[in-house]
C-alpha cells in the first residue's frame, strides 16, 4: 500500500519515464555485456544485483527512481506477455535440432515426471519442514510446481561462456525450456485447485492433458504456416523478420488468452523448434542473417530488461514487505539447500533411465546439471501473477511465493551462476582433446611463421621505412604469442612442426574426421546459401554429417550409407509411375516424380562434389599426410558408391533426366543473374532501387522454376547433337556427317569399352547409360549422357594408345563414330578444336601431375571453369609470347628467355612477364587470370599463392630486364668511348 501511495504521488504525465526506464536499462546491459566479456562475471546476475540496488536507493536517483517505481507497478501479465515469447522462442530456434532429436526422450523425463516430482517434495519441504501450517496443500504445490521453473536465458548464457558441448547444451537447455510449460501448465493446475473450484480426478487429469498436449499441437501448426508464408516472401528482409515476430507473438496470445486455452508457452516452445528443424531452410538466403540480427537483439534486449526488471521488482516487493518476518530469510536459505538436495534426487532417481536413452550421461555431468539449475525471470513472473491474482485468498501465500521465488532466483543466479564455471573447471566436464590442442598450437606457429614472412615484405615498403619494427610486434600482439608458444615447448621445439608422436593412431584419426565432416557440414551449408541446393537437400545432407558426427571413431565409410538410407523406399514412387500416363492426375504424378528424383540428384551430387572439394581443403590440415589420406580413402569409398548410386538413378530413369539437368541449369542462370547485378550495384553501374525492382523479377521466375513440370523424352543420337553444347559448334554439314557415320553399340554392366595403353579406332558418344573412365590409378571419372569417350583420344594425331581406361557402370548404349571423321571435323572448326583440348585439360593434368602444377589440385568442374576463359593459341616456330598469369603448353616446344633447357609438353607454365620463344609449332593455353579455385576455402590459398608467386616473378623478370638494361647501356658507353 505505502508504493502504491507513492506511485499515486507521481504525476500522471510521466508515462514517458517507462520509455526512459528501456533506454538506460538497455544502456546498462551494454556496459555489463563489456563487464563480462573482459572479467568472464555471468551477465544475469550482474544485471540482477544492479536492479535490486538501485531499487533500494531509488529516492536518491532522482528521475531514475520515478522511472523505477513506475515500472515496479507492471502488471505481470504484461511481463509474461512481451517478453517470455521473444526468450522461449529464440532459444528453441538456435537450438540443434538434430541433437534435441537424440536427447527428446530424456529431456521429456526431465520435464514431465521431473517437475511433477519435485512440485510433490517442494510441497513436502513446505508444508513440513519449513512449517507453513498457514498454506495450504495446494497452494504448497502450486509453489512448488513456480519453483521448478528453471530459467533457460541464463543458462544458455552460462554454457555458451562456458564452452559447453552441442549435446550437453541441447540436454541443459531443452530440459530448461520445456519444463517452464509444464512447471506452468503445473501451476495452474494447482491453483486452480486452491482457489476452491471443484474438479474431479478425471477433470483435472483431462485439463491437464488438454493444456499440455493441445499447447504443442497449436504451435506445430503455427509452425507450418509460418513457414510456408516465410517461403513465398520473396526479396524483403523486412516482412520475413516481421513474420517470424507476428508468428511468435500471435502464437502465444493465440493459445493463451483465448478459447483454445492451452499452454502458451509450450506453444511457443514447439514453434520455435519446428523453425530450427524446418523454418531456417524455408529462410531464403539473402534474408537469413537479417533474421538471425534481429532475434538476437530482441533476445538481448528483452533478456537485459527482465533481469533489470527483476531485481528491481524483488527490490521493491520483497526486500521491503514488512509483513516478510526475520525467520523467513532462514527459511529462505534452507529452501535453496532443499531445491539443490531436490534436484539432485530427481536426476540420481532417473539417472538408469537417462543413460539407456540418447546421449551417455556422467556422474560429473549430473553435478553440473544440478548446481546449473537456476531459477529467474519465468518463475519471478508467475509469482507477481499470484501476487496480484485477487482470487486467491490467502495474502500469506500471495507475499511469502513471491518472496521465496525472488530470493531464489537471487541466490541461484548469483551464488550458482558465478560458481559454475569453477564447478566446470574442477570436473573437467568440458573436455579439450589433446591432438585439438596440439592442432591449434601448431596452426597458430603456422600464422606467427607466416606473420614474420608478412613483416619482412613490409619492411622493403618504402612508405613504412620509418615505423618501429619491436613495437609493431609487440602491439599487434605477435611478441605476446611468440612468448607464450615458447612457454609451451623448449624454443627448438617451437621452431619446428611438432610429429605429434605422442598421440594414439585413432586419436589423431578421430580429429581428422571430427575436421573434415566439420568442413563438409558447412560447405553444404555454403551451397544452400549460394542457391545451388534447396533447403530439404541440405537437411538431408547434414543429417547424415550429424549422425557421423556422435562417434567420429568409426571410419566415414558409412557416410554414403547414412544418406542412401533415406532414398531406399520406392513403393510411392512406383504408385506415381503407375499413374502418370492418367487423365488430370497424371500431371501431379509426373510433377511429384520430377521433385522427387531432382532432390535425389540433387543430394547425391553434391555429395560427391562437396567430397571431392574436401578432400583438398584436409590437405592443407596441419598433421601427418598418411593419416590425411587415411581419412580421404574412407570419404573416396562413400563417394564411389554415390557415383555407382547416381550412374544406375541415370540408366534406370533417362527420361527424366534431362528435365532434371534443364531445370538445375536454369537454376544456376538465374543465381548468376543475382550475382551479375549485385556486382553491377557494388561498382555503382545500377541504382540500388533499379537493382531491387528487377532483383524482385529474377527470384519470382525462381519461385516458378520451383513448381514448373517439363516434358519427358528419350534423348536420341540426333537431340544430343542439336543440344549438348560441345555440339553446338558444328556446321549442319558436320553434324550430318556424324549421324551418317554413326553406329550403335551396346555394353553390358562392367563390360570394358577400351582399355589404357591399347590403340583406338572410334570416339563414343553415350546415348543411354553411366560409364567410368579410368585416367589414373588413383583418379577416375563419371561420364553420362551425351559425354564424349575420350576428348583425350580427339586430340591424338593419329590412331595412338589411348590414354585411359573405360569401363561401363550400368548397361551403356553409345554411338559409335570413326575417329577419321572426328579428325577431320577438329582440322575444319578451330573452335570445336579448342573447345575439345579445352574438355581434354582435365587428362593431360591427372596424367602428367608432377608437370602440372597447382593445376593438378584442382577439380575436375573447376579446372573446367578456369581453362573455359583462356585463350587456346596455335603457335609457330619463332614466334614469342608473354604469359602473365602462367599457361599450358599442350603440345610442341617453348623456351624462357636466357635459359637453356627447353619446355616441353604436358607442362605448367609458371606466371611470369618474360618473353616466352616457340622452338616448335605448339598447341598452348594462355591463361588470362591468376588462379582461383572456386572452393570458398581452397581459393584462398590459390589466391595468396598466386599473387606471390606473380610478384616473385615480375620482381625477378624485372630485375633481369634491368640487368638487359644496364649492360645494353653499359655497351652504348663503351661505343661512344671509342
Amino acid at each position: 500500500m505505502e508504493n502504491i501511495s507513492e506511485y499515486k504521488q507521481i504525476n500522471n504525465n510521466t508515462q514517458h519515464l517507462v520509455v526512459f526506464f528501456i533506454f538506460f536499462a538497455l544502456l546498462i546491459g551494454c556496459l555489463f555485456r563489456g563487464i563480462n566479456k573482459s572479467t568472464k562475471i555471468p551477465y544475469a546476475p550482474m544485471l540482477i544485483v544492479f536492479g535490486i540496488l538501485i531499487s533500494n536507493y531509488r529516492s536518491y536517483l532522482g528521475i531514475i527512481g520515478q522511472s523505477l517505481l513506475l515500472i515496479s507497478n507492471i502488471n505481470p501479465h504484461m511481463i509474461l506477455l512481451i517478453f517470455i515469447p521473444v526468450l522461449i522462442f529464440e532459444a528453441a530456434f538456435n537450438i540443434d535440432w538434430f541433437v534435441f532429436k537424440r536427447t527428446l526422450k530424456n529431456i521429456l523425463i526431465l520435464s514431465v515426471p521431473g517437475v511433477f516430482i519435485q512440485s510433490i517434495m517442494f510441497a513436502i519441504c513446505i508444508k513440513i519442514f519449513l512449517n507453513h501450517d498457514e498454506i495450504s496443500i495446494y497452494g504448497s504445490l502450486a509453489m512448488g510446481s513456480i519453483l521448478c521453473a528453471t530459467d533457460s536465458v541464463a543458462i544458455v548464457d552460462l554454457l555458451k561462456e562456458l564452452g559447453a558441448s552441442v549435446r550437453f547444451n541441447t540436454l541443459f537447455q531443452g530440459e530448461s525450456l520445456l519444463n517452464n510449460g509444464t512447471a506452468m501448465v503445473f501451476y495452474q493446475v494447482f491453483i486452480n485447485l486452491d482457489k476452491g473450484k471443484s474438479f474431479n480426478f478425471f477433470d483435472v487429469i483431462f485439463n491437464f492433458t488438454y493444456v499440455s498436449i493441445g499447447g504443442p499441437i497449436f504451435g506445430l501448426l503455427m509452425g507450418i504456416l509460418g513457414s510456408y508464408w516465410i517461403r513465398r516472401i520473396i526479396r524483403d528482409d523486412v516482412v520475413t523478420c516481421m513474420v517470424s515476430f507476428v508468428i511468435c507473438y500471435i502464437c502465444f496470445f493465440l493459445a493463451e488468452y483465448t478459447f483454445l486455452g492451452v499452454s502458451g508457452i509450450l506453444a511457443v516452445f514447439i514453434l520455435g523448434l519446428f523453425m530450427s528443424a524446418n523454418g531456417k531452410t524455408q529462410i531464403r538466403p539473402q534474408s537469413e542473417q537479417s533474421v538471425y540480427t534481429v532475434w538476437s537483439f530482441a533476445q538481448y534486449g528483452c533478456e537485459t530488461l527482465i533481469f533489470i526488471l527483476a531485481g528491481v521488482l524483488i527490490g521493491i516487493n520483497v526486500i521491503e514487505q514488512s509483513t516478510i518476518e526475520n525467520w523467513d530469510w532462514v527459511r529462505l536459505a534452507f529452501l535453496w539447500v532443499f531445491l539443490v538436495s531436490i534436484r539432485y534426487f530427481m536426476f540420481m532417481g532417473f539417472l538408469p533411465v537417462l543413460q539407456k536413452n540418447g546421449y551417455q550421461i556422467s556422474q560429473d555431468e549430473v553435478y553440473l546439471l544440478v548446481w546449473g539449475g537456476l531459477r529467474g525471470a519465468l518463475g519471478l513472473t508467475i509469482s507477481l501473477i499470484v501476487l496480484v491474482d485477487e482470487e486467491i485468498q490467502s495474502s500469506r501465500l500471495k507475499q511469502i511465493t513471491v518472496f521465496y521465488m525472488a530470493g531464489i532466483s537471487t541466490i541461484t543466479l548469483v551464488i550458482n551462476g558465478t560458481t559454475c564455471g569453477i564447478l566446470v573447471e574442477y570436473l573437467n566436464v568440458i573436455e579439450f582433446p589433446g591432438i585439438r590442442r596440439k592442432i591449434l598450437q601448431n596452426s597458430i606457429k603456422d600464422m606467427v611463421s607466416a606473420c614474420d614472412e608478412k613483416m619482412k615484405q613490409l619492411k622493403t615498403y618504402q612508405f613504412l621505412e620509418m615505423a618501429d619494427w619491436e613495437k609493431v610486434e609487440k602491439i599487434s600482439g605477435l611478441m605476446e604469442i611468440k612468448t607464450q608458444n615458447i612457454q609451451q615447448e623448449d624454443v627448438v621445439q617451437s621452431q619446428r612442426r611438432s610429429t605429434y608422436g605422442g598421440f594414439e593412431k585413432n586419436e589423431i584419426l578421430t580429429e581428422i574426421r571430427f575436421r573434415l565432416l566439420r568442413s563438409l557440414k558447412s560447405l553444404y551449408w555454403e551451397y544452400y546459401e549460394n542457391g545451388q541446393i534447396s533447403g530439404n537437400a541440405v537437411k538431408l545432407l547434414q543429417e547424415g554429417i550429424n549422425i557421423a558426427l556422435e562417434n567420429t571413431q568409426n571410419e566415414l565409410k558409412q557416410l554414403w550409407d547414412l544418406i542412401y538410407i533415406n532414398f531406399t523406399n520406392f513403393s510411392t514412387l512406383e504408385i506415381m509411375f503407375a499413374i502418370n500416363n492418367w487423365f488430370i492426375i497424371g500431371g501431379f504424378a509426373k510433377t511429384y516424380i520430377t521433385h522427387h528424383l531432382t532432390f535425389v540428384f540433387e543430394v547425391v551430387q553434391t555429395f560427391i562434389i562437396c567430397s571431392k572439394e574436401i578432400e583438398e581443403i584436409q590437405n592443407f590440415l596441419p598433421l601427418r599426410k598418411d593419416f590425411i589420406e587415411k581419412v580421404n580413402q574412407e570419404l573416396q569409398f562413400g563417394v564411389i558408391q554415390a557415383q555407382k548410386y547416381l550412374a544406375e538413378l541415370s540408366n534406370n530413369f533417362p527420361q527424366i533426366l534431362k528435365s532434371i539437368h534443364t531445370k538445375r541449369a536454369a537454376c544456376s542462370i538465374i543465381e548468376y543473374q543475382k550475382k551479375f547485378l549485385l556486382h553491377y550495384k557494388s561498382n555503382g553501374y545500377i541504382d540500388d532501387q533499379d537493382y531491387k525492382q528487377y532483383l524482385k523479377k529474377i527470384e519470382k521466375k525462381g519461385v516458378r522454376l520451383e513448381n514448373m513440370s517439363f516434358d519427358w523424352s528419350l534423348p536420341t543420337f540426333q537431340s544430343i547433337l542439336l543440344q549438348f553444347p560441345i555440339f553446338s559448334l558444328l556446321s549442319p554439314l558436320q553434324l550430318q556427317s556424324l549421324q551418317n557415320n554413326q553406329m550403335i553399340k551396346n555394353f553390358k554392366q562392367g563390360e570394358e569399352i577400351y582399355t589404357k595403353g591399347q590403340p583406338f579406332k572410334s570416339i563414343y558418344i553415350i546415348s543411354k547409360g553411366t560409364v567410368k573412365e579410368i585416367i589414373t590409378k588413383d583418379f577416375w571419372i563419371s561420364v553420362g549422357i551425351g559425354g564424349f569417350l575420350s576428348y583425350a583420344h580427339c586430340v591424338c594425331e593419329n590412331d595412338d594408345f589411348s590414354f585411359c581406361s573405360a569401363v561401363a557402370l550400368t548397361d551403356v548404349m553409345v554411338s559409335c563414330i570413326p575417329f577419321s571423321i572426328i579428325q577431320g571435323i577438329i582440322r575444319q572448326n578451330r573452335e570445336f578444336e579448342q573447345k575439345i583440348y579445352v574438355k581434354a585439360m582435365i587428362y593431360f593434368v591427372k596424367v602428367y601431375q608432377e608437370q602440372a602444377g597447382p593445376l593438378k589440385m584442382m577439380n575436375e568442374n573447376t579446372l573446367f571453369e578456369y581453362c573455359e576463359n583462356a585463350k587456346f593459341l596455335v603457335l609457330e616456330k619463332g614466334e614469342e609470347i608473354v604469359c602473365e598469369f602462367g599457361g599450358y603448353l599442350i603440345t610442341g616446344g617453348v623456351k624462357k628467355n636466357q635459359e637453356i633447357e627447353e619446355i616441353q609438353d604436358f607442362t605448367y607454365l609458371q606466371p611470369s612477364i618474360l618473353k616466352i620463344q616457340v622452338n616448335k609449332n605448339s598447341y598452348l593455353i594462355k591463361f588470362q587470370t591468376l588462379i582461383n579455385l572456386r572452393t570458398s576455402y581452397l581459393g584462398y590459398f590459390y589466391q595468396i599463392f598466386n599473387v606471390l608467386y606473380f610478384i616473385y616473378f615480375y620482381r625477378d623478370s624485372m630485375q633481369k630486364i634491368n640487368n638487359t638494361e644496364q649492360e645494353l647501356q653499359n655497351v652504348i658507353t663503351i661505343q661512344q668511348q671509342f
